[in-house]
């Protein structure tokens, strides 16, 4: 066969197989993009489904931590007088429990397991599942802990325990409170999560019970464990998150899976994806590919003679005309995002050339210039800028350009009558070939954050008085309390960061006076008076108290500010 006649033959059998190479590359990419996306769509899924199911059961521990205040003060009553007990409580404590819509039973045992309180009204005595448990009681430095699914012996039910523990004002265990909750609390969290078609989310216990699985029933009443070994060796492993591919043991589908732990407690969040429906585009492009492949070797080989140069040429021609398409709208687009970028920077922008004449400048406020931004423009910096600030630049534009670091500066200017603050930055502009074209000045206002500054300083130095602050959140939780207030009661902050004014109570007024204290601050916004508390040395003492609401903005209260002496 002559050469002239063998090189396009050549250079067709060369095409076709580049074609198939290519194609194969295309495939495998296309194949790990769509897996890498199925995984981080399991990920995601995951870790919404592992917050919505944390924040069901925050729901309990919050009514545990807001129920403790109640309970924790009487618990010492009940080892001296075991008559009164929480008796005085339980019509409050039985009100609570019926506005906790997601608990089914609230229990409150001493610190031996002697069953004092339950919302079904039980007799004393040792309750239900305390040696289950009296085993899950939460650690030492640990106020709470959620166990794993328990199910009761008797009635085969299922259930999940919050537990919290209890303390007397000397800080020794005095008890336990205890929220029974049902398995559907935690599965009703994962209701509203959408579902894609072959994907699903299942909830299970370190013991790899499972609680809950969408799609399907919620919750069957009955505890069925999963038998898979991927998925006990993520839960031995401790790792908060992990993906695989494997198959389900619910229903033999082979699944992109995403592992999500919930936080701080034994359950974790699975949520899978069938391989076969995340691949299915996949695998119908590469039908596509593999017949346009065959297609066009069939048709390369009926036209090659007649065809093969001139297709050659056009082709040639296309791809060009297609990229100088796609540079120039890769170009418009650039410019777009650029200036898109530009007008959401809230900072003053400035760039001035080599000659030192604004080239652009931009203000998401324009109030903060000197005059027009198209006036800048064209101008020289000594023309515009006041001598003082314009030699000050000058003299650090110097330093930028010889160390080619970027620099900082505070100056002051009045702007619109006001004499307001800015912060400059000044960088270095460079063409492509790293020759000096000028520089790029960002600025800042900065006239109300030094205002907060000095407000911050004014209240820092108020705090440390003669007089015994501290100051706690909406719901009465201590967050600092100053010099004062240690040498009064005794306690340093870190004592009582975190905990109650109850760690001060002397329990000489009853809870009518607390009442009456309360309501007074919550519709006036204040209240003062004489009150008796007990230093950390056990001693009773009376005090001048003047407490204070702190409301946002939106009139709701943030804050509660003690002041005594």
């Amino acid at each position: 066969m002559p050469v002239n006649r063998r090189l396009p033959l050549l250079l067709y059998f060369t095409a076709l197989l580049t074609l198939a190479v290519s194609a194969s590359l295309v495939v495998s990419m296309n194949y790990q993009e769509i897996t890498e996306t199925a995984s981080r769509r399991s990920e995601a899924r995951a870790d919404l489904a592992a917050e919505l199911v944390a924040s069901r059961l925050l729901s309990g521990q919050y009514a545990l931590q807001a129920l403790s205040g109640f309970v924790e003060p009487l618990l010492p009553q009940t080892s001296i007088a075991p008559g009164p007990g929480l008796e005085s409580l339980e019509p409050l404590l039985d009100k609570k429990v019926q506005n906790l819509r997601f608990a089914d039973t609230l229990y409150v045992f001493d610190a031996e397991g002697e069953l004092l309180y339950s919302s079904r009204h039980r007799e004393g005595g040792e309750a239900p599942a305390w040696r289950f448990l009296s085993s899950h009681l939460p650690a030492s430095g640990a106020d709470e802990r959620v166990t794993p699914l328990y199910t009761d012996p008797d009635t085969g039910a299922p259930w999940v325990f919050t537990i919290r523990n209890l303390y007397s004002s000397a800080n020794r265990l005095t008890g336990v409170m205890v929220i029974r909750q049902s398995p559907a609390v935690l599965a009703s969290s994962i209701d509203d999560v959408s579902l894609s078609d072959g994907q699903s989310i299942a909830i299970i216990d370190e013991t790899m019970a499972l609680v809950a699985r969408l799609p399907g029933d919620r919750h069957s009443g009955k505890v069925s464990r999963i038998n898979e070994p991927s998925t006990l060796g993520f839960i031995e492993s401790g790792r908060d998150k992990a993906q695989l591919v494997t198959r389900s043991p619910i229903d033999g589908e082979e699944r992109f899976y995403g592992f999500r732990r919930v936080g701080g407690t034994p359950y974790v969040v699975v949520v899978g994806e069938k391989t076969s429906v995340a691949l299915y585009a996949w695998r119908q492009s590469l039908w596509i590919l593999t017949t346009g492949l065959l297609l066009a070797a069939v048709l390369g080989a009926l036209l090659l003679k007649q065809l093969y140069r001139r297709e050659q040429a056009e082709q040639r021609l296309r791809l060009e005309n297609q990229e100088r398409q796609r540079l120039q709208h890769l170009a418009q687009a650039n410019e777009d995002w650029l200036k898109a970028l530009v007008r959401s920077i809230p900072d003053l922008i400035f760039v001035v050339d080599e000659q030192g004449k604004f080239v652009f400048v931009h203000a998401a406020d324009e109030r903060e210039l000197l005059m027009e931004p198209d006036q800048f423009v064209g101008r020289h910096y000594q023309e515009v800028l006041p001598p003082e600030l314009a030699d000050q630049f000058k003299a650090v534009k110097g330093q930028v350009r010889e160390s080619g670091q970027a620099y900082h500066f505070d100056y002051r200017l009045s702007v619109g009558g006001e004499l307001r603050s800015f912060e400059a930055r000044i960088n270095v502009l460079s063409d492509s070939n790293h020759h000096y074209s000028g520089f790029l000045a960002l600025v800042r206002d900065v006239t109300e954050q030094k205002v907060r500054e000095a407000e911050l300083r004014i209240a820092s130095a108020a705090f440390e008085t003669h007089l015994g602050i501290m100051i706690t959140d909406e719901k009465g939780t201590i967050l600092r309390a100053n010099k004062a207030f240690s040498l009064i009661t005794g306690y340093d902050e870190r004592d009582v960061v975190g905990k109650t004014p109850a760690v001060l109570s002397s329990g000489l007024q009853d809870r009518a006076f607390y009442q009456h204290l309360w309501s007074q601050v919550l519709d006036s916004g204040a209240w003062e008076g004489e009150i008796w508390n007990r230093r950390k040395s056990g001693e009773v003492y009376a005090e001048w108290l003047t407490i204070s609401a702190v409301r946002n903005r939106s009139g709701a209260i943030q804050n509660f500010v003690g002041t005594f002496h």
